[in-house]
């Protein structure tokens, strides 16, 4: 393999460098140097080749700004063989019948930087083996015939990195083996040192994301707690603040119902022992806000076009929210104030989403100082705006979202909703799997789904009217394992349980009744066995076997107008199944039968029967 593997380094003035470009190629036992009369050089040096190739290459006296260094750099044969793992968020599986030829595609590897292809017969496996904190990402492309695909491995470049470390090399072919490759890997390499869970977050046994007006969001989460007398909970508050969701960002102060009010909710949810945070965006402002003329165009991205760098996510506002630059002092100051501010009113921690997103993104603000086109800024510049948080307010914990590799020493936890619940998004070309969890499970608080009883997306009173669905439908009936199988997806992955949408209707409904019991059993199921499913490590998951069910999801977010909402349907195991092992060493296999079915499984020599939407753990 190592004799097809290539580099590229990519330029601010779009030039490209490949070996071709360099007359001089010097060779020894683990060395190659490719030069050029004017001093410009690319050193690859091997430092290990068990059980994949280490790799590491630095590059000297360029010519140009270096925008990324992409290594590996291979074309490799395809087919109907492989299947594309790689490390978004949780972990993503691309299925080969689900991959789009003819087109040159990028993932972003911010959580487990991993990249492989998958299959019964062996695979290929890719890392970007950070020993600083650093972005990367990979493109492919497979060909129109799909015979071949091409993989280049990509690295943000900047002067303060020494060298670009990255491993490859054929394996099993198996998702959890590529997460033990690397997870073996880091145990020897810390990216930081003695990285444990936050003391309070990791109490947490559940979740519940509710938006709006304390008469909606409160009461049931009081509720909850006589339920669930002797778990933690914990509330993720959207929609308390004083302008529409997505639109007028980052004024977020003062609360929607006062801030006397609000602070009285806090008060009461803390005096039952609830742990509150609430929402506020870490890193947009509202290009069409009010506010934007004091500090937005100072701080944002500027994309090479020299726009602002922006996302219309509300489609009923239409308001465009611009992304700040991690150099963006005036909007980091802002949100360190408005912490600050959320802090005194006496909740436990907050929310900053998007934050963990960063490290992926050129700016080219000319108003900044950093290099045109810079990534690097993004990872430092977020990863300051919390430290300043934290100096400011000691042991406050800050989560974000998604699986941030580089932020594992500033972020406390991360909501994981966009994996867990991806079909949400109408993506049913992903299969989520738990090779973040594989890797740092139990250094990091992670939680988060959307699953909701009612299927009904929350509406704020804000928004436009007349663009709210103007009819509902038993949702709950229409797709009746939706809700369950997404619960149990937590439990089995090893992630905080959570509960999107409770409210008064949820928790008084005899309708909704089953799926109430089902959270108080997944609940009360995932505080019996924190030593595994928090404190646990992960082991491989080969050998199990069950049936096959179909499964009908809603493919319906906040934003979705109702003509794009669809129904996705996929294939999956009717019980869903982990094992792992405590710090004593026991070993066990846990099960999850989301379906309204009894089922049988079996895995490595044992079987047995679990009964209709139940969890089991069996000892190994």
């Amino acid at each position: 393999m190592k004799e097809l593997i290539s580099w590229k380094l990519t330029a601010l003035s779009g030039k490209t460098y490949t070996p071709a470009d360099f007359p001089v190629c010097e060779k020894n036992a683990d060395t190659c140097v490719w030069k050029r009369d004017d001093g410009f050089s690319v050193t690859v040096k091997t430092c290990a080749s068990e059980p994949v190739v280490w790799d590491k290459l630095a590059v000297a006296n360029e010519p140009e700004q270096i925008l990324d260094v992409r290594y590996p750099v291979i074309e490799l044969p395809f087919g109907e063989k492989y299947d594309i793992l790689y490390g978004y968020d949780l972990g993503i599986i691309t299925k080969n019948n689900k991959i789009e030829c003819g087109v040159v595609k990028n993932v972003r590897l911010l959580g487990v930087p991993v990249f492989a292809l998958l299959s019964d017969d062996g695979g290929y496996y890719f890392d970007c083996r950070r020993l600083e904190v650093r972005g990367n990402g990979a493109d492919y492309f497979v060909s129109e015939d799909k015979k071949s695909i091409k993989i280049e491995i990509i690295h943000a470049y900047s002067k303060t990195i020494r060298a670009y470390d990255a491993a490859y090399g054929e394996f099993s072919g198996k998702w959890f083996d590529a997460a033990e490759i690397y997870r073996n890997w880091r145990k020897e390499h810390q990216l930081f040192s003695n990285i444990e869970a936050h003391p309070v977050l990791k109490d947490i046994d559940l979740w519940i994301w509710n938006r709006g007006p304390i008469a909606e969001v409160v009461p049931p989460v009081l509720e909850l707690k006589k339920r669930l007398p002797d778990c933690k909970l914990a509330l993720n508050w959207y929609w308390w603040h004083n302008i529409p969701y997505d639109t007028e960002y980052p004024d977020f102060w003062p609360p929607r119902e006062g801030e006397d009010k609000f602070r009285e909710a806090v008060k009461l949810l803390n005096d039952n022992g609830i742990y509150v945070q609430v929402y506020i965006n870490g890193v947009c402002w509202d290009v069409d806000g009010k506010s934007w003329d004091e500090g937005g165009l100072e701080s944002c991205m500027i994309n090479k076009d020299g726009e602002v760098v922006s996302t219309m996510f509300n489609q009923y506002t239409r308001h465009r929210l611009g992304y700040m630059c991690g150099e963006g002092k005036i909007f980091r100051r802002r949100m360190v104030e408005l912490v600050k501010t959320l802090q005194s009113c006496g909740l436990n921690g907050q929310y900053m989403d998007m934050v963990s997103h960063m490290g992926v993104h050129h700016c080219y603000n000319p108003r900044h100082k950093h290099a045109p086109g810079d990534v690097q800024i993004m990872l430092d510049g977020y990863r300051a705006m919390i430290d300043e948080i934290h100096s400011e307010i000691p042991g406050f914990p800050i989560t974000s979202e998604s699986c941030g590799e580089c932020f594992l020493d500033s972020l406390a936890g991360v909501t994981v909703c966009n994996s867990i619940s991806s079909e949400h998004m109408r993506k049913d070309f992903w299969e989520v799997v738990p090779l973040f969890p594989a890797v740092y499970h139990g250094q990091t608080v992670m939680f988060g789904n959307y699953a909701s009883m009612t299927g009904v997306t929350p509406w704020d009173i804000m928004w436009p009217p007349e663009d709210r669905w103007q009819e509902e439908s038993a949702w709950h009936e229409i797709y009746p394992d939706q809700y369950y199988i997404e619960s149990s997806r937590n439990i089995i992955f090893g992630i905080q349980p959570t509960v999107c949408d409770f409210y008064p209707e949820v928790a008084a409904k005899d309708e909704y009744a089953p799926a109430r019991s089902f959270l108080q059993k997944s609940v009360e199921f995932y505080h019996r066995h924190k030593e595994f499913l928090f404190y646990g490590y992960m082991l491989s998951p080969e050998g199990f076997e069950c049936d096959e069910v179909s499964v009908d999801f809603f493919g319906r977010m906040i934003f979705t107008k109702r003509e794009l909402a669809r129904t996705i349907t996929k294939k999956l195991p009717a019980v869903l199944h982990s094992v792992w092992q405590n710090k004593e060493g026991k070993t066990a296999l846990f099960l999850a039968n989301y379906t309204s079915a009894e089922r049988v499984w079996s895995f490595n020599g044992k079987s047995g029967k679990i009964a209709p939407r139940s969890f089991e753990m069996v000892e190994l």
